[in-house]
């Protein structure tokens, strides 16, 4: 995906679509800073993670998850919270310093809204940290749906969310297009029957071939490639 990302607005021949955007790792390349936050937040409770642990088990899971995953089933749901908050609030002390769009994105999601394209975001993030992020971006304006791991009962891997997504942009699944960057979102966006553009900021392009295209960032993605996209039967 190399071309320059054309100012066109949806026309009525062109195939209606929505873009639908995971949000850690990307709208922003934060997957090192929540890797630093958890192995500082699990030191402090006796448990070791390795990136290696975290990368291929624990990326694209919900924080909930991960801490009843790391410290045990066992733990109240206000036991969970408070960690939760915990191990967030040093994830954003972390990232405030250094947070920026990945390259491309404000482009296009600009040109996307120009076109008339419903965005959406499906996260496993913290609502919290969804503002946070939104907020030191400056995309707010963008995204109308925003669909988090709370709002579903089952998190990604499961199509729940993107499902759920689909809905409340009022777009059938079949005619969004999702941008996912970990394993557990691309399972979860495929499996709700969306097709897929992963970026490479949390795996190797070989370990996401089961997306329908990969790019590093956005700088080469337009409206034309993701119309054709849509296309795809």
């Amino acid at each position: 995906m190399n071309d320059p990302i054309p100012l066109v607005p949806q026309t009525n021949s062109m195939k209606k679509f929505s873009v639908i955007f995971d949000m850690d790792g990307t709208l922003v390349d934060n997957n090192a800073y929540h890797l630093k936050a958890w192995q500082a937040f699990f030191k402090a409770h006796g448990k070791t993670l390795t990136e290696r642990h975290f990368t291929k088990e624990l990326s694209g899971i919900d924080s909930a998850n991960t801490i009843r995953i790391m410290l045990g089933n066992h733990l109240s749901d206000e036991a969970v919270a408070a960690y939760r908050d915990e191990k967030e609030q040093l994830y954003r002390r972390l990232i405030t310093p250094h947070i920026q769009p990945l390259a491309g994105l404000v482009p296009l999601v600009q040109t996307l809204t120009a076109a008339g394209i419903p965005l959406g975001i499906a996260t496993s993030a913290t609502w919290d940290n969804i503002a946070f992020t939104l907020r030191k971006l400056n995309l707010e304006p963008y995204f109308k749906v925003i669909v988090d791991a709370t709002m579903v009962d089952r998190g990604k891997p499961d199509p729940a969310i993107y499902l759920m997504t689909a809905a409340k942009l009022a777009v059938p699944p079949g005619d969004c297009i999702v941008f996912e960057d970990s394993l557990h979102g691309i399972k979860s966006a495929r499996d709700a029957g969306m097709k897929v553009i992963a970026l490479t900021t949390s795996h190797d392009p070989e370990s996401l071939r089961h997306a329908d295209e990969v790019t590093d960032d956005y700088t080469g993605v337009n409206l034309s490639q993701l119309c054709k996209i849509a296309q795809r039967p």
